[in-house]
């Protein structure tokens, strides 16, 4: 069954694509691909001719993006050393592997 109704033609041959694009990329380039395709659908929808569609297309990517990092515990802390500290030992479960990245803002 197509995710987005009125595209069920990205599901033809009963995979979709969405799901075959996923399967190929990183975590990271996965995540990528889906805050591109929220931009572009949020910076045509004023010139294509069709807003409330572009605008239904960007909210599904809003959703898949929000649906994938819960499910892959994938999140953004910003504050100072105890407040990441805190909040990072909530977050963390023990026995899974991270990747921690930090940058100086």
């Amino acid at each position: 069954m197509a995710r987005d109704e009125k595209s069920n033609y990205y599901d033809v041959g009963g995979i979709e694509l969405i799901d075959m694009i996923q399967a190929k990329l990183t975590k990271d380039q996965y995540i990528g691909f889906l805050l591109g395709n929220v931009l572009k659908y949020d910076l045509r929808c004023n010139w294509k001719g069709n807003f409330q569609r572009d605008i239904e297309k960007s909210l599904n990517y809003k959703t898949w993006l929000n649906d994938f990092t819960k499910e892959n515990n994938i999140f953004t802390i910003e504050g100072n050393t105890d407040r990441i500290d805190n909040e990072i030992k909530e977050k963390l479960k023990w026995g899974k592997n991270y990747r921690i990245t930090v940058e100086e803002i």
